[in-house]
């Protein structure tokens, strides 16, 4: 299972790539961890809003299952969302999850994406999430592989 990162956005700060890489190199094959930087940075907003859709249904042909991250968008705690990931897996290889740019995502383009996740209800800048998404994905991973969660007892 592949677990693709997409970010609307350019540049990001070097702690943002290091942070994303800590977690990345640990993924095994089968599995994957990787990110993609898609900055459609035209002037006209309607016109970088189509690009982005069009690369969300890009991805969809390619049998991606899209996941648009969105505070708005549906909460799991840490062994439902490993189980949600592993029922998506079971039937998708690629599973992509995207970050919007400073703006976030249009209500279009999430209405197109497959679903939408939050992972906290606040709201989050866009460069913190690469990081933030990079440890929620590992932790998940390491799950799926049969890593002991130390959070999964009853307390």
């Amino acid at each position: 299972m592949k677990f693709n990162l997409v970010v609307f956005s350019g540049n990001v700060p070097a702690w943002v790539s290091d942070g994303f890489n800590y977690y990345a190199k640990r993924f095994r094959v089968p599995y994957s961890l990787d990110l993609m930087y898609k900055d459609f940075n035209s002037p006209n907003e309607l016109k970088n809003t189509r690009k982005k859709i069009e690369y969300l249904e890009e991805c969809k042909g390619k049998q991606h299952y899209t996941i648009a991250l969105d505070s708005k968008g549906v909460g799991y705690n840490t062994i439902n969302f490993t189980s949600q990931v592993t029922k998506i897996g079971s039937m998708h290889s690629n599973i992509s999850f995207f970050i919007g740019g400073v703006e976030g995502h249009t209500p279009d383009f999430i209405d197109e994406a497959h679903d939408s996740l939050s992972f906290s209800k606040l709201t989050f800048g866009h460069h913190i999430m690469i990081p933030l998404a990079a440890e929620i994905l590992y932790r998940s991973y390491s799950l799926i592989i049969g890593h002991p969660y130390h959070r999964s007892k009853s307390r």
